[in-house]
């Protein structure tokens, strides 16, 4: 598995004027239904991505791009076009490249359903693994995650997430001053897999 950029984020794995809401696990998802009700939370989503990496002890971040196609039956395909060619999959327990599932690695609890809920807008399924405090601003909101996960928390210091009727932009925080910044674009929802995709996921079921 070459791409180490990606994969290492699950193995390491307020402003003026604002209406504020702090969210816990045992009330969130009423609050999380008002706040944003806007996001239309989606089974099938594909996008591209604009991936960088901030390393502490690096000046100029690495930097990646590619396209996504999320299920929620399957899980995701990350599809790394630049700077070189990777495919990742990425299901609820593991992570493996596209073309070889032999190579699959598993991922702690909590890791693989990360992903797969920030890029589709499900974020009542990261309730029980993070608190959350969101804003309203401007034509949509802003949220940010603090994991009370132990093995999220062991390796996240929060993450930040922002959009509309979409996510369209996640910041990952590390505890160790890393940070990964995605953002999503022309995000669509399609209403089925193509038979191409379909086949890619299930080489590795």
């Amino acid at each position: 598995m070459n791409n180490l950029i990606f994969p290492r984020l699950f193995i390491m794995a307020l402003a003026f004027n604002l209406s504020f809401l702090s969210i816990t696990p045992a009330h969130a998802a009423d609050s999380i239904d008002v706040i944003f009700k806007q996001l239309k939370p989606s089974d099938l989503a594909k996008g591209e991505f604009l991936q960088k990496k901030h390393i502490a002890v690096l000046k100029q971040p690495l930097i990646s791009e590619g396209d996504f196609l999320f299920d929620t039956q399957y899980g995701v395909l990350w599809h790394t076009i630049k700077p070189f060619e990777n495919k990742l999959i990425i299901t609820k327990n593991k992570i493996m490249p596209a073309n070889d599932p032999r190579q699959a690695i598993p991922l702690p609890a909590g890791f693989g359903e990360l992903l797969p809920a920030l890029i589709s807008g499900r974020f009542k399924s990261l309730q029980n693994d993070f608190t959350i405090e969101a804003v309203k601003e401007n034509q949509g909101w802003r949220a940010t995650l603090t994991p009370i996960n132990a093995g999220l928390k062991s390796v996240l210091a929060n993450i930040e997430i922002s959009g509309a009727a979409q996510p369209a932009v996640i910041k990952l925080k590390e505890l160790n001053g890393d940070v990964t910044e995605i953002q999503l674009r022309n995000l669509s929802q399609p209403k089925a897999l193509t038979d191409a995709e379909r086949k890619i996921f299930e080489l590795v079921k």
